[in-house]
């Protein structure tokens, strides 16, 4: 029973991608238990319900717009504090900005923002009402589980890093469904024109892959595809079961898992490179061989960037040749150093995740005793919660359960691996 009369505070992390952002959430939350809190992960289908019940001492959301502003506005007056931990962020892109931090999001009511870079702390404090000391600038926790990483060297196995989301949707929706309402004749709409470009560099990289997989196999390789966090993981059932099993999907929670776990990376450029690189695992792009590429500027040139992080061969026997070398080293490049430091503040920022735990235990919040009372039925109103959302899908047909399982934080489906509790050590 004294569980009932705990009076530490409790915090609510909100996860909204769950492969994207569980585990340096969890990290976060392992920080701020160290700190004295009571810490629930929630997601998606939960954070805006839980409110409804609790009045927790602080909220960490990934975006401004992750919860309604009237539901937010309302919690505040009970005392809750809020944060925005970015989960992801542009650097020299105005129009991005606009959106993230429009107007009517009431910006100025958050306790605090954390960003990942200094542009993007000066634009917020030029645009947007709050406070500028409210505005942090300690990048990506993510930079927390890069620092952890311990990484095994002979594994024996290439890495793949997919990117095909168009192809294979994480709710595994018929592909007509993206198409409906689709003008193909407005060439002016930069989403029309994104999607069709998107689904043949998809579909082009695809290829590569499985051209490549065929050339690896043969030569004794383990294989360890990563899908996107946005992907459907059983759609690469296809892939097992045609090339057997020295391909295998990579089911880990976080791509620092999957890093450790193989000798040299490959796949289509993306920002996925970009832990690759800071961990210095090795990396082989596809980049020269695609004949497809985006027509946006601003698209093609920061891809064009982050390929100098990676060996660029020119066919697939190439691509094969560079994995399989032993002595393959990580490239480095200086313009890409700047370019991840800027974006990330890496050098000024080693370990955010300790950063944004101490600035929310440093602020105390006025709750009522009721509120203080209630919240003690934290655990209780979280796992009804989940098992309500969990039979709600239940009911649903089997992709529905899988989707939420790979997209979904649920803690009556998710519980930290191995891996996460070595970084608790750490």
């Amino acid at each position: 029973m004294s569980y009932f009369w705990n009076k530490r505070p409790l915090a609510l992390i909100h996860v909204d991608t769950f492969r994207r952002e569980y585990t340096s959430s969890w990290l976060l939350g392992e920080e701020l238990r160290k700190r004295g809190y009571r810490v629930a992960l929630t997601s998606r289908l939960s954070t805006r319900l839980i409110l409804k019940f609790l009045v927790p001492d602080a909220v960490v959301l990934s975006h401004p717009f992750t919860l309604d502003v009237d539901d937010r506005i309302k919690a505040i007056k009970k005392g809750v504090r809020f944060y925005v931990n970015i989960v992801e962020e542009v650097i020299e892109d105005q129009t991005c900005m606009e959106v993230l931090y429009r107007d009517e999001l009431k910006v100025e009511t958050f306790s605090g923002l954390i960003v990942w870079s200094k542009w993007s702390s000066n634009w917020v404090k030029e645009n947007t009402n709050i406070l500028h000391e409210r505005v942090h600038n300690f990048g990506s926790i993510r930079n927390s589980l890069l620092n952890r990483l311990v990484l095994k060297s002979d594994n024996n196995t290439i890495g793949v890093l997919s990117r095909f989301e168009s192809l294979n949707n994480w709710d595994s929706r018929h592909q007509f469904m993206d198409i409906l309402n689709l003008d193909p004749e407005d060439y002016d709409a930069a989403d029309t024109r994104f999607y069709f470009e998107k689904k043949s560099i998809d579909a082009e990289s695809f290829a590569i892959m499985c051209k490549l997989i065929r050339k690896l196999i043969l030569a004794d390789k383990n294989v360890k595809i990563r899908p996107h966090p946005n992907e459907a993981i059983d759609g690469y059932k296809i892939l097992v079961k045609e090339f057997g099993p020295k391909v295998t999907i990579d089911r880990s929670l976080d791509v620092c898992e999957f890093l450790s776990s193989v000798d040299v990376v490959t796949g289509p450029v993306s920002s996925a490179y970009t832990e690759a690189y800071i961990s210095g695992v090795p990396i082989v792009s596809f980049h020269n061989i695609q004949k497809f590429r985006y027509s946006n500027k601003e698209v093609y040139e920061s891809l064009d960037e982050l390929s100098e992080c990676a060996y660029l061969p020119n066919n697939v026997e190439e691509v094969a040749g560079l994995c399989m070398a032993k002595d393959l080293e990580a490239k480095k490049s200086d313009k890409v150093d700047l370019y991840l430091d800027s974006f990330y503040s890496l050098s000024a920022n080693p370990d955010p995740v300790s950063q944004v735990a101490d600035l929310i235990v440093s602020e105390e919040s006025k709750l009522s005793s009721i509120s203080r009372l209630f919240q003690r039925l934290d655990f209780i109103c979280l796992v009804f919660i989940d098992f309500l959302r969990l039979c709600q899908l239940l009911l649903k047909n089997r992709f529905s359960f899988s989707a939420m399982r790979n997209y979904h934080y649920n803690r009556l489906l998710h519980r930290p691996t191995a891996y996460l509790k070595a970084l608790r050590r750490l």
